[in-house]
C-alpha cells in the first residue's frame, strides 16, 4: 500500500513539473503575442490568430495554414494544414504578385496531424494524415526520446512502421538548440548522417514560442532568437562534397525585449504584437 501511495505521489509530482513547465512557458509569451510579420515591402508575410485562452489558434500566410485544436488542459491535441506548393517550390519572387493570405473562410486542409500525450503529459507521437484518392490516410508517425523536459530525438515512421530517419537535438543550459543532426535510413541499414545544423542566439525573447507545443525543437522552443545559424550537407559526401552555408541575424527589439525588426542576410521584415 505504501509503494502504491510513493508512486502515486511520484506520478503526481511528474505531471506536476511537466504542467508548471509548460505554464512557464505560456507566462512568458502570452503578454506578447506575435501578430503578424510584415516584408520590407509592407506585404503580409504571415498572420497569428489567437483563441480566448491565448493559445495559438491560427496561422495565415500566402504560402501555408494552419489551424489548431486543443482539450480541457489546453494540450495541442490536433493540427489542420495546407501547403500551397505552387508558390511554396516558387525560385522567383515577384513584388508585383498579390499574395493572399489563406484563411479558415478561405481554404480547406488537405492534410492534419493528431497530437498523442503519456500518462506524465509529455507529447509522445504525432501521426500524419494526407489525402489518398479522397481518403484521409495516415502517412507518417513521428515518436520522441527525452532528456528531462528537452526532446532529444525526433523518430520518423512511415506508413509501413519502417524507420526512415530520425533527428537529434543538443540544448545549451538556457534551452535553445545548439545543433541539430539529421540521419537517413533510406536504402541504407546503418544511419546516414546526411546534415547537420549549429545555432547561436541573442538574449532577448523569442516570440515564436507560441508555437512551443508543436513537437518541434529549434525555433517554436527557443527561449532566445537565432543570430547565426551554420547549416552543413553530407549528402554527397561519397563523392568528396560537403556543402555549407550561414545565415546571420540581426534584430531591434522593443522596451520588452521582443524583435520588432528582423534583418536575416538582407531581407528585412518587421514584426507586430498584440
Amino acid at each position: 500500500m505504501k509503494l502504491k501511495t510513493y508512486f502515486f505521489i511520484l506520478f503526481a509530482f511528474v505531471v506536476l513539473c511537466s504542467c508548471n513547465k509548460n505554464d512557464e512557458v505560456f507566462s512568458e509569451i502570452s503578454e506578447n503575442l506575435i501578430k503578424s510579420v510584415i516584408s520590407s515591402d509592407g506585404k503580409i508575410i504571415s498572420r497569428y490568430i489567437y483563441n480566448q485562452n491565448k493559445f495559438i489558434d491560427e496561422l495565415q500566410s500566402p504560402y501555408y495554414w494552419n489551424k489548431y485544436e486543443y482539450d480541457n488542459n489546453g494540450r495541442l491535441i490536433r493540427e489542420f494544414y495546407h501547403i500551397n506548393w505552387q508558390l511554396m517550390s516558387s525560385s522567383y519572387y515577384n513584388p508585383n504578385q498579390e499574395l493572399k493570405l489563406m484563411t479558415s473562410t478561405s481554404t480547406e486542409f488537405n492534410q492534419y496531424k493528431d497530437y498523442e500525450y503519456d500518462n506524465f503529459g509529455k507529447l509522445k507521437v504525432i501521426k500524419y494524415y494526407g489525402n489518398a484518392n479522397g481518403e484521409m490516410v495516415q502517412s507518417t508517425l513521428i515518436t520522441f526520446e527525452y532528456e528531462n523536459e528537452h526532446i532529444i530525438k525526433r523518430i520518423f515512421t512511415d506508413h509501413k512502421s519502417a524507420v526512415t530517419r530520425f533527428e537529434t537535438y543538443e540544448y545549451d543550459s538556457k534551452g535553445n538548440v545548439l545543433k541539430e543532426k539529421n540521419y537517413s535510413l533510406f536504402s541504407r541499414e546503418e544511419p546516414q548522417l546526411t546534415s547537420e545544423t549549429t545555432y547561436k542566439y541573442d538574449n532577448k525573447n523569442n516570440p515564436y514560442r507560441v508555437f512551443y507545443q508543436t513537437g518541434q525543437p529549434g525555433l517554436y522552443t527557443n527561449r532566445n532568437n537565432i543570430i547565426e545559424k551554420t547549416y552543413s550537407s553530407f549528402e554527397d559526401i561519397d563523392r568528396g562534397v560537403e556543402r555549407k552555408s550561414t545565415i546571420i541575424t540581426s534584430y531591434t527589439y522593443n522596451s520588452k525585449g521582443f524583435p520588432v525588426k528582423v534583418d536575416s542576410n538582407g531581407s528585412v521584415s518587421e514584426y507586430r504584437y498584440k
